[in-house]
């Protein structure tokens, strides 16, 4: 879900040619060889998948979108099924790089104030923004790991890019999930 140009998914169907690997793209243009893509996810049968994958996509999502996603990520999987999901940690001290960084890439203010950066370094909640589509601010990888846990059994969870620390020292957090 989210395969942006197909990259990844390209590179596991070249290294494992057994594997037909779908890309659900609705935005970008797909420059990998050789996926299938689809456009709209009710094309895939019930219970039909072994992996789902979802890499820096739920971070761009409204509630209701996430709710209408993880429906259809419970419709494709199949009962053994995994599903993978990576989002930035938009929390901790992580938090001023990440914003400082966007601002020179980009030549633009951050999306938080002063308040809202020191309150987001400490792990505490800021409002979400109006349109995630193109901001990260208020994302929290902690309240998707909840929601993710109501609908699914979580079997493991990873930081980036120092999985020995914990989750406020990581700038990226990336969650195994079955059917419960």
């Amino acid at each position: 879900m989210g395969a942006g140009t197909g990259a990844l998914l390209g590179e596991i169907g070249a290294a494992r040619p057994d594997v037909t690997c779908t890309a659900f793209e609705p935005y970008m243009a797909l420059s990998a060889p050789g996926l299938r893509h689809v456009t709209a996810l009710d094309v895939l049968q019930h219970h039909s998948v072994d992996v789902v994958s979802a890499f820096e996509v739920f971070e761009h999502l409204t509630p209701s979108r996430v709710d209408g996603c993880l429906a259809e990520v419970k419709r494709l999987l199949k009962p053994d099924g995994h599903f993978i999901v990576s989002v930035p940690i938009m929390e901790g001290i992580a938090l001023p790089l990440k914003e400082g960084s966007r601002a020179i890439l980009f030549r633009r203010s951050s999306d938080y104030s002063g308040a809202e950066l020191i309150a987001g370094m400490f792990g505490r909640a800021v409002a979400r923004t109006e349109n995630p589509l193109v901001s990260h601010k208020g994302f929290s990888h902690r309240g998707l790991a909840a929601r993710l846990a109501s609908d699914f059994r979580l079997i493991e969870r990873r930081f980036s890019p120092f999985p020995w620390l914990p989750w406020w020292m990581n700038s990226q957090v990336f969650l195994v999930l079955r059917h419960p």
